[in-house]
């Protein structure tokens, strides 16, 4: 007898972070939580942007579950970026695995910019979170959106 499955849409959700150094607002080695997880989700397509210039004296972003922060982006310095980062569903690939540095250079500085690597869908089993490096992040506004299907009954993010 056939399993009759029905299709799951898409969910989206949103955290918005504006940096001040402090402890999960950009200071260096403190987590920012951005995403609470229940259940277990397949994780299909995201954007970061920056909305303002961020103020980084060489800091670093990453962003991932719990136990693999770079999972999702790795490193990424952020000082004076302004702009998108974003991954796609596709075969092969790592997601956002991208220097955002490079990336603004190439597209004349401070433009919008985008990712062109893609992964697989990643399925996620933690809560999600921002790790600052290097050197506090203490201006500018981050805004990331995830686009995510549950494979388990009770599967969802929020913003935390």
């Amino acid at each position: 007898m056939p399993i009759d499955a029905q299709p799951i849409d898409l969910i989206h959700v949103r955290k918005t972070i504006t940096f001040d150094g402090g402890a999960g607002k950009g200071q260096s080695g403190s987590p920012i939580p951005l995403f609470t997880l229940t259940g277990r989700v397949v994780l299909e397509r995201g954007t970061a942007y920056l909305t303002s210039g961020a103020s980084a004296g060489g800091g670093t972003l990453e962003i991932g579950p719990t136990a693999d922060t770079t999972a999702i982006m790795r490193a990424i310095a952020v000082n004076g970026a302004t702009g998108f980062a974003y991954y796609v569903v596709a075969t092969s690939g790592a997601g956002w695995r991208e220097n955002w540095s490079d990336l603004i250079a190439s597209k004349g500085g401070g433009s919008t910019f985008e990712n062109t690597n893609s992964m697989q869908n990643l399925v996620i089993s933690q809560s999600i979170r921002g790790v600052v490096a290097t050197a506090d992040i203490t201006g500018g506004t981050l805004v990331v959106d995830l686009w995510y299907r549950p494979i388990t009954d009770d599967g969802s993010l929020i913003a935390a």
